[in-house]
Formats: structure tokens, sequence, C-alpha cells
């Protein structure tokens, strides 16, 4: 089991030596290639979807993450995160999951289970599935970042996945 979390984390957490710039860890970007999906998009997704200060200087994606109807809740591990998640799913509360924070309402189909929707690979892979599909309709990565997060025609929809794409891509440009 620790040999698991220290793989794990060694292609999940992995960055560069400079501390400001971030590079793509080697999980992100064999699921993106798996995908086809630009693997800096990807990964940015994740870091404004769940990151979290992991020492003082560094700040990554963190797989033990839950949304609830946003508000945001860290777990220390993945059984402490799927006890709360199953709490939540059975209070119908709207969830948003994991490092790419899927939503189960929406996905519960793709993601399976509460427990694999907490694995972080499965999450991933779930994650490029959506947006794949979209981009195999839309053919614009960035049409697709937005529909991530706020998809729909209203002006509203409209105006919050606006917003995400920006937040998605002041990340990206913190990626080498």
């Amino acid at each position: 089991m620790k040999r698991y979390f220290i793989i794990l984390f060694s292609l999940l957490l992995s960055t560069s030596a400079n501390a400001q710039q971030i590079q793509v860890p080697a999980g992100y970007q064999a699921i993106a290639y798996a995908y086809g999906i630009p693997s800096k998009i990807f990964f940015s997704i994740a870091m404004v979807e769940s990151r979290k200060k992991i020492y003082s200087t560094k700040v990554m994606p963190w797989p033990w993450t839950l949304n609830v109807e946003g508000k945001a809740y860290r777990y220390t591990n993945r059984k402490q995160a799927w006890v709360a998640l199953s709490k939540f799913v059975a209070q119908k509360r709207i969830v948003d999951i994991g490092l790419m924070q899927v939503n189960w309402k929406y996905h519960k189909l793709k993601l399976k289970t509460t427990w694999d929707a907490l694995d972080p690979f499965h999450n991933m892979r779930v994650s490029a599935q959506i947006l794949k599909s979209c981009y195999s309709r839309k053919k614009n990565w960035w049409v697709c970042v937005g529909d991530y997060h706020s998809p729909g025609r209203k002006p509203a929809q409209k105006a919050r996945a606006e917003l995400y794409k920006k937040r998605v891509k002041e990340q990206y440009k913190r990626i080498s």
C-alpha cells in the first residue's frame, strides 16, 4: 500500500526544480496523450479544480478534494474522502469529485462507484472522456475548457464558462 502512494504521488506531483514553473506530471501527460488532449490544458484544469498547498511553496492538484454545492473540502486520504462523499451522495447533494472535479450527478455512470470516482487515474480518464467528447463536436480546446465547467447556452452559463476559461489560461501560462 505504501508503495502505491509513492508511485502515485511521483506520477501526479512531479515538478521542475523551479518552484514558480511547473511541469506537467507524467500521469497527466500519459492520460492526455491517450485521449489526444493537450497535456498543459489538461493539467491546468486540474490545478484550477483541486489545487492544494502541499508544502510551503508547492501547490498541486489534490486527489481527495470534494466540492459540495460550491464549498471545497480536502481530506487527508482516499478513505476519508470516500466516507464523506458517500454521505453527500446519500443526501443527494451536488458533488464534484477528485483531481478533475468530475460531477457525480451528471457523470456517475462514467465514474461507476464513489470509490472509483476517487481513484486519481480513473478520475482523470473520465475527465479526459468528457473533454474529448466536447472536442469531437466543437473542435476548439478552449471552448471545451469553458464547457467543462459550465456547459450550456444561457447567458449566465456562458459568463461562468468565460471566467473559468480565463482562470485555466492563467494557470496554463505557469506551466512549462
